[in-house]
């Protein structure tokens, strides 16, 4: 089976373009406190999320809205969940960092690493009640030194748990360099606990796609008892800066999932995705029940 690059780059190009929407009604005041935004992280969720079916279960982390918006979440209802609205997914009471969604079995949080324990009980769940399903967990390399994801990942082999760690690495824990303040091997450390780990490269979606469902598949399919770590590498250091990714040196970093998949021959037809949208437009289209759109916007 082969991955549809249509499906994939259209996935990824909706969560971008609505989490720019997002920034935009951040930077105006409108969404309060703090936002945490998946931005870079497009391929390493649609890679994955892509695979996950009705009855499997998403435990995310604070960046939540890509996996979300990937899940089929109603984007208006997010929208006026961060803007503490009554009529939001969690009725204003969640923010954007703890996002509740009982129907998509989704559920995220900003505790560093309780992604770990709530796939855990999303498994157990799905082992008595849904044989055959899985729990997914999103989480950055910087939680791989919390306690809890550590016991989870413990629980989850000892228990045989079907659960599916997927760890985004960009080699920021937040502001902290990872690499100083982790000590040895994350992949041997993931392997001593007792998962199936493996390592792929984040801003290759189509790569990511065929890690998942090995994992997926396996342990559906009960091929093996051990539950999966994947090692996804996003790019090396990225900071948000307005919306915007840009490395280091202050150089405008492309969407490097944006160059990989365009390249596709499926994509011939697609190649006008990859143009500029105002956010503004598909703030007015979410927020306005049936409001116009702009010439010229697009609509996800």
């Amino acid at each position: 089976m082969q991955p549809s690059a249509e499906v994939l780059y259209r996935q990824m190009y909706k969560s971008r373009r609505f989490e720019e929407a997002v920034t935009e009604l951040w930077n105006d005041g409108h969404i309060s406190a703090e936002m945490h935004l998946s931005k870079g992280e497009e391929g390493i969720v649609a890679g994955v999320v892509d695979h996950v079916t009705d009855g499997d279960a998403l435990a995310l982390e604070h960046r939540g809205t890509a996996p979300l918006v990937m899940r089929g979440v109603d984007l208006a209802l997010l929208i006026k969940e961060f803007m503490g609205l009554e009529d939001g997914l969690c009725r204003g009471m969640g923010g954007h960092m703890h996002l509740f969604s009982p129907e998509h079995l989704a559920a995220s949080s900003g505790i560093v690493g309780a992604s770990g324990p709530a796939a855990c009980g999303f498994a157990f769940a799905a082992q008595h009640l849904r044989p055959g399903k899985v729990a997914v967990a999103f989480f950055g390399e910087g939680a791989m030194n919390q306690g809890m994801l550590m016991e989870s990942m413990n629980l989850a082999s000892a228990w045989s748990l079907p659960v599916i760690f997927v760890c985004k690495d960009n080699g920021m824990a937040i502001t902290t360099p990872s690499n100083e303040v982790t000590g040895g091997d994350l992949l041997k450390r993931a392997r001593g606990l007792g998962t199936h780990a493996i390592s792929v490269d984040g801003t290759d979606v189509n790569a990511v796609w065929r890690a998942a469902p090995d994992a997926d598949v396996a342990l559906k399919g009960h091929q093996r008892t051990d539950p999966d770590w994947v090692f996804a590498q996003r790019p090396d250091v990225v900071l948000i800066n307005g919306g915007r990714e840009i490395d280091a040196g202050g150089k405008l970093v492309p969407f490097a999932w944006d160059a990989k998949l365009l390249q596709h021959p499926a994509m011939a037809d697609y190649r006008w995705m990859a143009m500029p949208v105002e956010g503004s437009y598909a703030l007015r289209f979410f927020l306005r029940d049936g409001a116009p759109v702009p010439d010229g916007a697009i609509q996800l």
